[in-house]
């Protein structure tokens, strides 16, 4: 069986929705023929759905898909250029040192860059 291993690049706020639907259609096309190793790196304004009303909209569906075994990860850098304390990352997901160092760690390690 096929592995997909994905990196979705969120640095923007306005990026969510598009992103979670990318992630949702994309795991929908393959899941009957392949498993995937999905990370979506949010750094940038991308960490602000954090301190955002679009937060308790796109939760449950950012949820979900973590439950379904897609990675969460927030820039620490960024959280901390934007003042947003950790304890606000949902505790299904986890902060990375640099979300540019992870992005470039991950394409190393043979993920897909995806930027919607």
């Amino acid at each position: 069986m096929n592995q997909f291993k994905v990196c979705f690049h969120v640095s923007k706020l306005e990026d969510w929705p598009v992103a979670l639907k990318n992630i949702n259609n994309f795991i929908n096309d393959i899941s009957d023929e392949s498993e995937f190793d999905i990370k979506v790196v949010a750094n940038s304004a991308g960490v602000l759905i954090l301190t955002n009303e679009l937060r308790s909209e796109l939760e449950p569906t950012m949820k979900k898909l973590s439950d379904k075994g897609v990675i969460f990860e927030f820039c620490n850098n960024a959280l901390n250029l934007y003042k947003i304390d950790k304890k606000l990352v949902f505790d299904w997901a986890k902060v990375v040192k640099a979300g540019i160092t992870e992005i470039v760690r991950l394409q190393e390690l043979g993920f897909s860059y995806i930027k919607p």
